[in-house]
């Protein structure tokens, strides 16, 4: 006798770290991970996504980084936010590309979940890496006001592509906290759940 397998829908799909343009990695040089592709991505790759939730009468949830969807050098002025620091300058990444990825999630938001995942995926000082961007996997908290710093380098991203709170948009409700690491303390006030929620998070996804 075969055996068949059903997947519920209440099985939600969620495609980790989303967003880069360069999908190859630079942490041999003390960069980001990225996607562990060698070809540059674009919107192609999100209209993959999309159509997958569409055939499957789902909505995958994208966990975005977004700092190569800068414009230009809105990252530079939050140091721990890329490898770069303050001499972050992305105009030679910047283009159409990222206006073509952005018009996938408005018009295909029925069967694509744009999420809350961070800026560059892990918190830089001095051009030294540590994991991950909202809380250290070797138990550290970062200090709030640079969280908070991420925050609004987030939003000022979407908003460069008409898909945050300045065209009318909220914010995420989905929060992926990059490489997992988070604290969940409900005595903190300055906890990850915290910040999260003060950024209008409602659904967290963790393993």
């Amino acid at each position: 006798m075969g055996w068949q397998v059903a997947i519920p829908r209440a099985v939600q799909l969620v495609i980790d770290d989303v967003g880069w343009r360069e999908g190859w990695r630079l942490d041999h040089q003390g960069g980001p991970y990225r996607a562990g592709i060698d070809r540059l991505l674009g919107p192609e790759d999100y209209q993959a996504i999309a159509d997958l939730g569409a055939a499957l009468a789902i909505r995958p949830t994208a966990a975005m980084i977004l700092a190569e969807w800068d414009r230009g050098r809105t990252c530079a002025r939050q140091p721990t936010a890329t490898w770069m620091g303050r001499d972050w300058d992305n105009a030679s990444r910047a283009g159409e590309w990222s206006e073509a990825a952005a018009e996938i999630f408005r018009e295909a938001a029925a069967n694509l979940e744009l999420a809350l995942h961070g800026v560059g995926h892990e918190h830089w000082e001095d051009g030294l890496p540590t994991r991950a961007e909202w809380y250290a996997r070797d138990g550290r908290k970062w200090n709030w006001a640079d969280l908070q710093g991420h925050l609004e380098l987030f939003r000022e991203l979407l908003d460069q592509h008409g898909l945050g709170p300045a065209a009318g948009h909220r914010l995420p409700l989905g929060f992926v906290p990059c490489a997992f690491c988070y604290l969940w303390d409900q005595d903190d006030p300055q906890d990850t759940g915290a910040l999260a929620h003060g950024a209008g998070v409602r659904l967290c996804s963790t393993p």
